[in-house]
């Protein structure tokens, strides 16, 4: 059984998770605001509620991104000091990937998920291919790529350039609004445990920051 702590940024927090396998023991969710001094105790909190230590952990997962710069850097620093002085392996996620195959379904081929990069500009993922640009512009060359289907836009990014999309798109244009905003914690879960079944660790976590 292996026992890992997985923690991920969002837009609005940092969430943390003692799971076995893929089973969620505990969960905790920070304001992003409380992250730089919060997050350790919370996660000594996480793991005395199963009476766990830091050498019971057999690795750390994170999601890298992408996600607000500051507080996923304050994620990522606070948890290579963490395997650092207690020399616990690193797993690193791309987090738009880990998006992808959670929300994937033969029902909708073209699904396009978009997270928001500020400043009208999108992260993006579609098929295998992920990346940053303007969201004007993303949509230009979807039309080209998806000249015919349907496409369900999924993610943050979707919901804040609705009207956008919808003027591109028209009717092929699926905008899934019972679809999360970004990936979940337990798929993170799954692919840094896919990860570590495959002892693809890393010596410390970098942040997955698509911007030039």
């Amino acid at each position: 059984m292996t026992t890992s702590l997985i923690a991920q940024a969002t837009y609005q927090a940092i969430q943390c998770s003692i799971f076995k396998n893929e089973t969620c023991l505990a969960t905790a969710t920070i304001p992003k605001q409380l992250a730089s001094k919060n997050l350790v105790t919370t996660i000594l909190q996480l793991l005395a509620q199963h009476t766990l230590n830091f050498s019971d952990l057999d690795f750390i997962g994170a999601n890298l991104g992408p996600a607000p710069f500051t507080t996923l850097r304050v994620l990522i620093a606070t948890l290579n000091g963490i395997a650092f002085a207690k020399q616990i392996p690193l797993i690193g996620v791309d987090g738009l990937k880990a998006f992808m195959h959670e929300v994937s379904t033969p029902t909708w081929p073209q699904t396009v998920i978009l997270l928001n990069a500020y400043q009208h500009d999108v992260y993006f993922a579609y098929q295998e291919k992920t990346g940053y640009t303007s969201i004007e512009s993303l949509l230009v060359k979807l039309t080209i790529k998806i000249p015919h289907n349907g496409v369900r836009f999924i993610g943050d990014g979707a919901q804040q350039h609705v009207q956008l999309i919808t003027q591109t798109f028209g009717e092929r244009a699926y905008i899934d609004q019972d679809a999360p905003p970004f990936v979940s914690l337990k798929s993170i879960a799954h692919e840094a445990l896919q990860l570590w079944n495959k002892h693809e660790t890393c010596p410390q976590l970098l942040p997955l920051y698509l911007k030039n």
